[in-house]
């Protein structure tokens, strides 16, 4: 700013402008790491550092079994043999009974397959086949489109809970590796890793049954005009809140107004109370993907939407709502004042 010497500029003169050559200093803090509570029987209570923190010795709050349990390998056989897929298996129920998410017995059904075309006709064959199927292991050789169809087929045509898992993670596994993957499966199935300690939980935001709701647009790249934007809203389902509900919506091209919100609110509303037999009393959402020139036509429209989604569900029903704009982009730059601390 010094070597800019702006205050020398004739313009900034005669316009009156004066700018500062020192920076703006502000107290900065660093926040407490809230502490997290395990399951099993010694329940333990873990302190991030660096938010970081160790999984070994503990289990999951709340851990699935699973019984029934495929396997799909669209690896070749000469990149994955089954005797590494045998090792695998062994190794991930080691780890998972570990962590409190038993995998019981053997898989089911373990095969090797080749493209993409064979992952709808081979995932609508487990599903009819073995009843009550509730996890797919899913083999892949590296990026490959195989794994946008699994997704296609097991979250939005089946509804079969998939984990991918790379072919060289399989080839030489760690626990480090095995642990990440039960920590997403055990999700998947509808288990809670683990929770906020009872006791660090703000009494004035727990006092009453909340709701915690996530909302964003995802918009096609630039130069693309055909395809459609995405809309996507995700809501806590318990008091913890630990476990979380998502729903998707296709709308207008580049349109950042959710077009549907209120139905997708209902619908999470619904699960909420199918949950927790509470209706929330507050309503607390946080809106990313805003720019500053659309505050007030989003906040105008969506905060309207929400209000409809309660009333459509009952007319007296008016909780508390607290709309929340995240923006991650901004002009801001901070240092530390001491460049030890940087």
């Amino acid at each position: 700013v010094r070597k800019a010497e702006f205050n020398n500029d004739v313009y900034v003169t005669h316009f009156g402008i004066n700018i500062l050559t020192n920076m703006t200093e502000v107290t900065g803090r660093v926040l407490t790491a809230p502490k997290i509570q395990y399951g099993g029987r010694t329940k333990v209570i873990v302190t991030p550092n660096q938010g970081v923190w160790d999984m070994r010795g503990k289990q999951f709050h709340t851990g699935i079994e699973i019984r029934i349990w495929a396997i799909a390998c669209f690896a070749p056989q000469r990149n994955c043999n089954e005797a590494a897929l045998r090792t695998f298996t062994q190794q991930l129920q080691r780890i998972s009974n570990d962590a409190g998410m038993p995998i019981v017995g053997q898989p089911c059904f373990c095969k090797y397959a080749t493209g993409i075309e064979q992952v709808e006709p081979m995932f609508k064959f487990l599903k009819t086949t073995y009843n009550g199927l509730q996890l797919i292991v899913v083999v892949l050789p590296g990026k490959t489109p195989v794994y946008a169809e699994v997704k296609r087929v097991g979250d939005t045509l089946i509804g079969l809970a998939t984990q991918c898992v790379q072919a060289k993670n399989v080839n030489k596994t760690t626990p480090q590796t095995l642990s990440n993957l039960c920590l997403k499966i055990n999700v998947k199935l509808g288990g809670v890793n683990n929770i906020l300690v009872p006791s660090v939980r703000p009494i004035s935001v727990f006092r009453e049954p909340v709701i915690f709701i996530g909302a964003d647009v995802t918009h096609p790249p630039a130069g693309d005009r055909s395809k459609p934007s995405i809309a996507a809203v995700v809501a806590s389902m318990d008091a913890h809140p630990s476990r979380y509900a998502a729903t998707v919506r296709i709308q207008m091209h580049r349109h950042e107004v959710i077009a549907e919100l209120s139905t997708m609110v209902r619908e999470l509303l619904i699960q909420f109370y199918k949950s927790t037999r509470f209706k929330p009393a507050r309503i607390i959402l946080y809106r990313d993907g805003v720019s500053e020139g659309q505050f007030a036509h989003v906040l105008a429209h969506e905060l309207m939407a929400v209000r409809e989604a309660c009333v459509r569900l009952e007319a007296a029903y008016q909780p508390g709502i607290t709309f929340i704009v995240v923006q991650k982009r901004h002009h801001t730059r901070l240092f530390c004042a001491d460049k030890k601390e940087q």
